[in-house]
């Protein structure tokens, strides 16, 4: 065994103690770095997955508009369709109420020829019924002279 001055044992046991140290501060700075490691690792792992999020909100969002656009383009063409029936609705209304006045005056016009009609027929039936009156009277005229004639024939044949 060595027999070392207390100097040298003093500086010896010095160096040992930071040896020992500067191992302990090595171990947790190497443990210090696995942790960092570990936390890059899963840190750089959740930055891949908010990427990739990213980008799958990103065509969601593409998407999205692309639908709004169609959407709003089909908007604007109901609209369109909508005014073009909105407008022959109206057309059609118009000529709904024209064809409605025309019918309320040929109504009109057929109550009035129907009246007059109604009043011809009235007229004909009585000029019928006295044209019947008349030929009754005749015949009863007519048959008269004829009784009346052979009376005198008679007359005249008797004296």
């Amino acid at each position: 065994m060595w027999v070392l001055d207390p100097v040298a044992n003093e500086a010896i046991r010095k160096r040992d103690d930071l040896l020992r140290k500067s191992e302990a501060d090595f171990l947790q700075a190497r443990e210090g770095i696995k942790a960092k490691v570990a936390e890059v690792e899963h840190l750089d792992s959740v930055v891949k997955k908010l990427k990739a999020s990213i980008q799958d909100t990103q065509k969601e969002k593409n998407q999205t508009e692309t639908e709004t656009t169609i959407l709003r383009t089909e908007i604007q063409q109901l609209n369109q369709e909508l005014q073009g029936v909105h407008k022959q609705c109206r057309k059609t209304a118009q000529e709904l109420a024209s064809r409605d006045e025309k019918l309320l005056l040929m109504e009109s016009s057929l109550k009035a020829t129907q009246e007059q009609l109604s009043e011809q027929i009235a007229e004909t039936v009585r000029q019928e019924q006295n044209s019947r009156k008349s030929q009754r009277e005749l015949k009863t005229v007519r048959e008269r002279i004829i009784a009346s004639e052979e009376e005198i024939s008679d007359y005249k044949s008797c004296l």
